[in-house]
């Protein structure tokens, strides 16, 4: 609510705090809060790269964007190589860190898709260098009997076969276009533009 201003004023270092205490309980998608609110324009990016170090095999950045030196054990020397880093690469990094945490900090299980049954993995595949993500279904499993496409007079509502067989895509490329809209992309870029950032993401119901 104060990150993003819901029913109160948006206090960005009240909402980090919380975020910080729901990470050392254990809280799910709080890490990834924290690196995607760290990571806006006008806020400390160089925290977003702090709590990514801490975790450097979570978002799967380039090596370039995490520093040697340890946030924790050493942190005048995570300083001083943050100063040190070039700022296309620095802002690149920080870009690329945002996208990333944005759309895993808000992606749960769509709607439709779990009303139906659906379940698969879903590949991502992250150009940052473009600014552009493909996702596409690795293994989908979609019920025999899916809506028949007629309006259903219950609820005025159409049900749509095709929607739900592309529900868990169509989710996930809808939390991707949201977070490249918000981060935008550096006009110098500083990472190597061959660099894709691949992710797969499991939806299962149990």
């Amino acid at each position: 609510m104060y990150d993003e201003g819901l029913c109160v004023k948006a206090d960005w270092d009240r909402a980090a705090a919380f975020y910080m205490r729901a990470q050392d309980s254990g809280q799910r998608f709080a890490l990834e809060r924290l690196i995607a609110g760290y990571a806006r324009p006008g806020r400390d990016n160089g925290m977003a790269l702090y709590w990514v170090a801490q975790f450097p095999a979570h978002l799967g950045l380039p090596q370039e964007c995490i520093p040697v030196a340890d946030p924790l054990k050493d942190p005048d020397g995570f300083a001083s190589a943050i100063d040190k880093m070039p700022p296309a690469t620095f802002q690149s990094c920080v870009y690329t860190a945002g996208v990333v945490a944005q759309i895993f900090s808000e992606a749960s299980y769509p709607t439709l898709a779990l009303e139906w049954n659906v379940t698969g993995k879903i590949q991502m595949v992250f150009d940052p260098a473009a600014n552009t993500i493909d996702w596409k279904a690795d293994t989908l499993n979609v019920p025999d009997t899916l809506p028949s496409g007629l309006r259903n007079g219950a609820d005025d509502m159409v049900q749509n076969p095709r929607a739900v067989k592309n529900s868990l895509v169509n989710y996930m490329k809808g939390k991707g276009d949201f977070a490249l809209k918000r981060f935008a992309r550096p006009s110098t870029w500083g990472l190597d533009r061959t660099f894709r950032l691949k992710r797969e993401m499991t939806f299962t119901i149990e």
